[in-house]
């Protein structure tokens, strides 16, 4: 019959002790090299295989304070530790450092197999062992350890799609972001995922155009030192960018004192008019207090002309292999510019044409419909709305 101590001997317990304490300090030494200047990358892969061997000198040590023979080190807490030291080289994200442990595991473990196999510590695995009662034989322990080598595979499997997925995410981010320098953000999202060919054939599709423009900016301009131009017309974009990318919609391109917006573009959607007409609001909004600050300042204040238009539109690039520029083109884009030179004589800030009206859904008794507008370099006229 398998006896059971009534207490672990001291051996044991002084032995556990000291290897507690040469661990902690080895477990701070390196914490304290990896904040330092000394540290290198080749330092993680060392430190996986030196928490490996540490459990190669440890588990003898311990089997032979308890008296009992190789085989029973699959019983003792240091091997099953093993999974555990494999998962924390896991947490470096890097396949690098856990095929490192599970190597030196597999080696140091299948080691003490074959020394098992070749009894050269002794045919009894744990003494007295009881008949028919085989846990801890070598080819009991052997599939342990292939379990465990299993096991570490399928982490080593993760952490190497982990990082592929991981690297594939920044190689998009960084595209996407340098993309962003040259492209709206949302057009640049685009291309980082499908390919600058996505632009190259271009599209027909419905989209609302927004134009605003300084009024009377020429005039205000020659009275001004270049400086304080500049100044003028970063502040006036800041609150234009503001307004249209909050409401949904990107900024086209700055021309001079001018702003093109496009809402709906790269994808359309069924808020893109409502959302346009919401952009103009904001933006006059956000004008009226930038003027109250001028005024206290002793500036004069600034006037919008927007105009809104719903229709079809070319979007794509435009270009040669040198430059390609991605451009929104059509005549709904110069109906737009043209409603919002109409401001000038309708006496309001903002006019949405009929389209951009009905596709926002918009209430009508919060608009007033104007008598139809010819408009400069386009046959017939345009109904458009100013606000009620």
């Amino acid at each position: 019959m398998l006896t059971h101590p009534r207490e672990l001997p001291g051996r044991f317990i002084e032995t556990v002790f000291v290897f507690v304490v040469v661990y902690a300090a080895l477990a701070v030494t390196t914490y304290l090299v990896a904040r330092s200047r000394f540290y290198r990358g080749w330092m993680v892969v060392a430190l996986a295989v030196l928490d490996i061997a540490f459990f190669a000198v440890l588990a003898p040590t311990l089997a032979a304070s308890l008296d009992v023979g190789i085989g029973a080190l699959a019983a003792l807490p240091p091997f099953l530790l093993l999974f555990v030291l494999i998962t924390f080289a896991a947490l470096h994200s890097s396949p690098g450092p856990v095929v490192a442990a599970t190597t030196s595991f597999a080696a140091i473990a299948l080691g003490f197999v074959a020394f098992q196999f070749a009894g050269l510590f002794g045919v009894d695995p744990m003494h007295p062992l009881p008949p028919g009662l085989p846990i801890f034989t070598a080819r009991a322990n052997l599939i342990r350890i292939l379990v465990i080598l299993s096991g570490a595979a399928a982490i080593i499997l993760v952490v190497f799609r982990a990082r592929r997925l991981l690297t594939e995410a920044i190689a998009v981010t960084e595209r996407s972001a340098n993309l962003s320098r040259y492209l709206p953000p949302p057009v640049a999202s685009l291309v980082a995922t499908e390919g600058i060919g996505v632009l190259g054939a271009g599209r027909i599709q419905p989209a609302t155009i927004l134009f605003a423009d300084i009024v009377g900016f020429t005039a205000m301009a020659s009275r001004l030192v270049p400086e304080a131009v500049g100044r003028l017309l970063t502040e006036i974009r800041t609150l234009q960018r503001t307004a249209i990318e909050g409401s949904g919609g990107i900024v086209d391109k700055f021309m001079g004192d001018g702003v093109m917006a496009v809402f709906g573009v790269p994808r359309p959607g069924a808020d893109d008019a409502a959302n346009a007409i919401h952009a103009a609001e904001a933006m006059l909004e956000a004008l009226g207090h930038w003027n109250a600050a001028r005024l206290d300042r002793g500036e004069p204040p600034i006037a919008l002309g927007i105009g809104v238009h719903q229709g079809p539109v070319f979007a794509g690039a435009i270009g040669d292999a040198d430059r390609l520029e991605f451009a929104t083109l059509g005549d709904t884009v110069n109906v737009a510019q043209r409603i919002e030179e109409l401001t000038r004589n309708a006496g309001t800030a903002l006019l949405v044409s009929a389209e951009a009206i009905a596709a926002a859904g918009a209430d009508p008794a919060r608009w007033v419909v104007l008598p139809p507008q010819a408009v400069r370099g386009r046959d017939g006229a345009v109904v458009v709305y100013r606000p009620g």
